[in-house]
């Protein structure tokens, strides 16, 4: 605890969801007030009896509301996290359909949302189309091959040709040497919510402001359904973990699969991070790797923990923004540090191992249409 005595000894409950993903930490933060339905079922935080006297059926108490149907205590949460600012989640292509009738604008929360941080963002491939992609591009050994942005895009959108095949990715004259082309190719996505699926949608597709109509086709069928040629799968994983599952299930085998992941996940054997536009995300906070967004908190204007917890949140997400916070928990991997939180004006500034290797050069300014700067 670094971000205040005062709250030594004090119990915190963080909830992680994945099924939803970020959206979750915007919404319920943002729309609260309801004692029933979606924004009430927040967190779950335990099993209660309606009957008790501490707890009573639809009564607000220190803990939430006590569903007599369930008998678990609901609980709006005081502050949330997101991987993107809560307003690209307006957005129709990145709003779960649990908060269809909802939206959310920065008045509804204590404070405008707070960029603590940049979350670097990726695309994995299976072990074959790994092999495959060196090849077709002349590398080996360490060498690690490279997507383009027209490529994935075209490939994950809902205008995609399958009598095209998978041409984008082809070098000119490599196709008659190579089976990349005329393959099943089977894309492992996020559900609508998630944040890794809003930042790859800015970078790749300019979703949601895109005005070509194409955005990106929905789940068809599981990630190594078949080989057929020709042909594409696309599915919708609920987390992090189970799209490294469903690729590493390609594995080494003649199937193509495709995933989308954050950085600072780590890999099975055969689930490996590929360049884009032949940049490595090794050099994000240098501004040569573009699938970089920024991840905000969000602090509940009506907290239900009240002045006390308004204080916390704020404590606590000055902390998150912290370099050597970020480094202890990621080492560099996947989540950097915002200019403005390291030291000095310059970064030539920055002396400690800590803003050497997480702190950012570049920054979207808090809003993820801005490009970095």
């Amino acid at each position: 605890n670094d971000f205040g005595v005062a709250y030594d000894g004090q119990t915190i409950l963080v909830v992680k969801r994945e099924a939803g993903g970020s959206s979750q930490g915007v919404f319920p933060v943002g729309k609260p007030g309801s004692t029933t339905g979606v924004l009430a079922q927040s967190i779950n935080v335990a099993l209660c009896d309606a009957t008790a006297t501490t707890v009573n059926t639809g009564a607000s108490n220190e803990f939430g509301y006590c569903d007599a149907a369930t008998s678990t205590i609901t609980r709006l949460p005081d502050m949330g996290i997101s991987d993107v600012e809560p307003a690209i989640f307006n957005a129709s292509i990145n709003k779960p359909s649990a908060f269809s009738s909802l939206s959310v604008v920065d008045t509804d929360f204590e404070v405008a949302p707070t960029p603590f941080a940049q979350a670097v963002i990726g695309l994995v491939v299976n072990t074959t189309l790994y092999n495959d992609m060196q090849a077709d591009q002349g590398l080996s050994g360490s060498q690690v091959p490279s997507f383009g942005q027209v490529a994935f895009a075209n490939l994950w959108s809902g205008a995609y040709d399958v009598t095209q095949y998978w041409t984008p990715l082809l070098t000119p004259g490599s196709a008659s040497a190579l089976p990349l082309a005329k393959t099943q190719i089977n894309i492992v996505g996020r559900s609508i919510g998630s944040g890794t699926r809003a930042a790859v949608g800015l970078f790749f597709n300019n979703s949601p402001s895109n005005k070509s109509g194409k955005q990106w086709a929905g789940s068809n069928s599981t990630p190594t359904a078949g080989t057929a040629t020709g042909l594409r799968s696309v599915t919708s994983a609920s987390s992090s973990g189970n799209v490294i599952a469903q690729v590493e299930a390609c594995g080494a085998t003649s199937k193509y699969c495709v995933g989308i992941l954050g950085y600072e996940q780590v890999p099975s054997a055969n689930v490996k991070f590929v360049n884009v536009e032949g940049q490595s995300a090794a050099n994000a906070r240098f501004g040569q790797y573009p699938v970089v967004y920024e991840a905000t908190y969000q602090i509940n204007k009506t907290a239900p923990g009240g002045a006390a917890a308004k204080a916390l949140a704020t404590a606590f997400g000055s902390a998150m923004a912290k370099p050597d916070n970020i480094f202890a928990a990621f080492n560099g991997n996947g989540v950097l540090a915002l200019p403005q939180n390291c030291s000095g004006l310059a970064y030539t500034d920055w002396t400690s191992a800590a803003e050497k290797a997480v702190c950012s050069r570049v920054t979207r300014g808090g809003n993820s249409t801005l490009v970095l700067s």
